[in-house]
């Protein structure tokens, strides 16, 4: 699978037409961290915890005329819980993996993983100040006119491929 990510991130950087559209930037967040208690009390007996949390990603944006691709791809670890000889782990995942067109000045339709933010994050936020961040497999329709908006979608959620018994039919 990485392969195929590579590959065509490759593809819009070779690509004449790609280079006015395509963006490609990241962030780097290290977090230390104390803990006397956290959502309860510890007891007595215990030691405070100490770690630093570190958040990398990268983005990739692909925009042409009205059809838009996104991908955040990162890297979420506590600094030393992985060995120096792993050649792999867990901690590397995809964040964010979209693709939106714009059927009209008013109507667009998003579809793959993406943050959902309403009401300036209170009634539904990515969490990103969580070193995960949160994300939905969602399908999303816009509508936005002058200062209307109205959005709606669904998501369709499993644990994994099965040939029955989905919960959904």
């Amino acid at each position: 699978m990485k392969k195929v990510y590579l590959y065509l991130l490759l593809c819009l950087l070779v690509s004449p037409m790609a280079y006015a559209q395509f963006q490609l930037d990241g962030q780097l967040i290290q977090r230390g961290e104390f803990r006397n208690g956290f959502g309860r009390l510890i007891h007595e007996d215990q030691s405070p915890a100490a770690f630093v949390g570190q958040r990398a990603r990268i983005q990739a944006n692909y925009q042409y005329e009205s059809i838009q691709f996104y991908m955040s791809v990162q890297d979420i670890r506590i600094w030393g819980d992985t060995p120096q000889l792993k050649i792999t782990d867990n901690n590397l995942s995809v964040h964010e993996a979209w693709a939106s067109i714009q059927l009209n000045p008013d109507w667009a339709l998003k579809l793959g993983r993406q943050e959902l933010n309403y009401d300036n994050f209170r009634f539904l936020g990515n969490l990103d100040w969580a070193l995960q961040g949160r994300a939905h497999d969602f399908a999303l329709v816009k509508y936005e006119k002058n200062n209307f908006k109205l959005h709606f979608g669904a998501g369709f959620n499993q644990t994994g491929q099965a040939l029955s018994g989905h919960l959904y039919l």
